[in-house]
């Protein structure tokens, strides 16, 4: 007979909290009158189309980029990383005992150097499609070497493009990440512009409290009458009014960080 087994349990749902707490906090409200400028985004300095492996080589991608130079500029980079790549392979291959002979066929039983360097670089684009190698490694340069292109914001529909027009194409090999890059606003609130009206208010409510609180005696001099319950909330009142305006001034920061979606497509020679 076989034996019952234990019913599986299955995993307990999240809290509330604690899918409260993943979510991303909402920037908080700004005054009607405020003004944010923002800044433009920062990255590294993009490095000269001749340098190494080492050093990525991004394309950034806007909404007014052309597609066409996007597009040649992120193939003439694969063609220079795969030339660094036939270029590193001769070296390699010299040094593993060819001693700098020509490159011309010897005995049949001598080893060939162009055979040695095809075999190289052969190798190395085996590793890169299997996922082995990166930029550096085997002491292959331009082996696994990619170009990234980036679009943030309204770009990300470009790049999607780009990434799908290199994509048909067999000779690539194209790879998507999404992820999120921080952004600096600055936050203008203009001096005196919400207080004006309020002041003015202010000095109108108080001459009419002034005038309501002056009674003529017989004599025709005046009195000033005892204050009412009125009278006196409108005073706290207009002590509140200006006590908050000063907290609300305060709270508010000259800058804030948001965050902004970016998409990343990497292309590479297979």
């Amino acid at each position: 007979m076989a034996t019952a087994q234990p019913p599986q349990r299955l995993p307990a749902r999240p809290s509330k909290s604690a899918a409260k707490s993943e979510k991303k906090t909402k920037l908080p409200k700004l005054p009607p009158n405020a003004t944010v400028s923002k800044r433009p985004l920062h990255h590294a300095a993009i490095p000269s189309p001749y340098a190494g492996a080492p050093q990525q080589k991004v394309v950034y991608v806007g909404t007014r980029t052309p597609f066409l130079s996007a597009v040649k500029r992120v193939e003439k980079l694969l063609r220079l990383s795969d030339k660094r790549l036939v270029q590193s392979a001769t070296t390699l291959a010299r040094q593993k005992g060819q001693d700098g002979r020509k490159r011309k066929r010897q005995d049949d039983d001598a080893t060939d150097e162009i055979g040695d360097i095809a075999r190289q670089v052969e190798s190395a684009k085996a590793k890169r499609k299997v996922g082995g190698l990166t930029a550096g490694d085997d002491e292959v340069e331009g082996a696994g070497e990619e170009v990234l292109f980036k679009g943030t914001g309204k770009a990300i529909p470009k790049v999607m493009e780009m990434g799908c027009w290199f994509q048909q194409r067999q000779e690539y090999m194209v790879t998507v990440r999404t992820g999120s890059v921080a952004a600096v606003d600055d936050i203008d609130v203009p001096e005196g512009a919400p207080g004006d009206d309020n002041d003015k208010d202010l000095a109108g409510s108080r001459m009419e409290s002034n005038k309501d609180d002056m009674e003529v005696d017989e004599d025709g001099g005046t009195a000033n009458l005892p204050p009412s319950d009125s009278d006196v909330a409108e005073k706290q009142d207009r002590r509140v009014r200006p006590q908050a305006a000063a907290a609300q001034e305060e709270s508010i920061p000259e800058t804030r960080v948001r965050y902004v979606s970016v998409l990343e497509v990497a292309v590479s020679l297979r």
